[in-house]
């Protein structure tokens, strides 16, 4: 992840970084700051981080399950209009073509 730092124009903090290796068994990720030039500062951990892994899957797989599936709710036209309350005696219509639009709950 990486975003620009708030004070300094050109410097870009680097949090986690994919460092790319040719050994696949561990993985190398850098943390700190880059300059406009492209030079970086920077501290590298590595490691094969299995267990967060597995618990990153098996939190994955839980939250699969317990997710409901998304429901399309119908929105009913009226042929109402609203008073705006802001300014007296005005009416405010809704747009039939924006009723037809469907809403995820």
């Amino acid at each position: 992840m990486r975003f620009p730092f708030p004070l300094l124009d050109g410097v870009t903090i680097r949090l986690f970084e994919p460092v790319e290796t040719v050994d696949t068994q561990y993985d190398i990720v850098d943390t700190g700051i880059e300059f406009e030039d492209g030079s970086i500062d920077s501290l590298v951990i590595g490691g094969s981080f299995a267990t967060l892994r597995k618990a990153l899957t098996e939190s994955d797989k839980s939250n699969d399950n317990k997710s409901a599936p998304k429901k399309v709710a119908e929105v009913v036209p009226t042929e109402e209009s609203l008073p705006n309350q802001d300014y007296e005696g005005d009416i405010v219509t809704i747009d039939p073509e924006f009723e037809k639009m469907p809403v995820v709950v």
